[in-house]
């Protein structure tokens, strides 16, 4: 098992094979860069532009699926693995409280997003898609942190082997080919 500060940088399900939490935290930077190509969107608002593509295939194909990783999987493992004295609790509360919110969010600005392909709009006339991607930015990136600075640290600390090997398989499982 890696150091918890030496995250994989490969993003293959072979890379959630050897180590689910540091993919999950490897998937975290990964989002922190496409919340990156958000904000490079709202400051251009191009979504044909070169640097739009990913991010906008992330938000409509990927994005709500790692949600399902922390609240299908992560989160119950960790409560089976509590400790008494654990104070986790409220922070898994607020991040499963963020995906709805979240998902919505990407919805709103995928929508946003889609008459701009189509009619070349300036951004100046799109000042509540801008907010948008703004905000939908700055919030997934403080729940990364907060998943990366609380939750998968104390993850390290209380799942054991076969929990690891439970929540890489459905990780897999939810990133197979159908």
């Amino acid at each position: 098992m890696r150091e918890p500060n030496s995250a994989v940088r490969d993003l293959t399900l072979a890379a959630i094979s050897r180590d689910p939490l540091a993919w999950l935290a490897a998937l975290c930077d990964q989002r922190r860069r496409l919340s990156g190509l958000l904000d490079a969107i709202a400051d251009g608002l191009d979504p044909d532009a070169p640097r739009a593509v990913p991010a906008i295939a992330w938000l409509h194909d990927d994005f709500t699926r790692l949600f399902r990783d922390e609240a299908d999987d992560l989160f119950p493992l960790l409560r089976s693995r509590a400790r008494r004295d654990d104070d986790f609790a409220p922070i898994m509360q607020r991040l499963e409280s963020d995906h709805d919110s979240l998902a919505g969010q990407a919805r709103n600005v995928l929508a946003g997003l889609a008459p701009l392909r189509v009619a070349k709009n300036p951004a100046s006339r799109e000042a509540g898609l801008v907010a948008g991607l703004r905000d939908l930015a700055d919030r997934d990136r403080l729940h990364c942190a907060m998943l990366c600075a609380v939750i998968l640290p104390i993850a390290r600390l209380r799942l054991e082997a076969r929990d690891l090997m439970q929540l890489s398989a459905a990780l897999q499982q939810r990133r197979a080919p159908s």
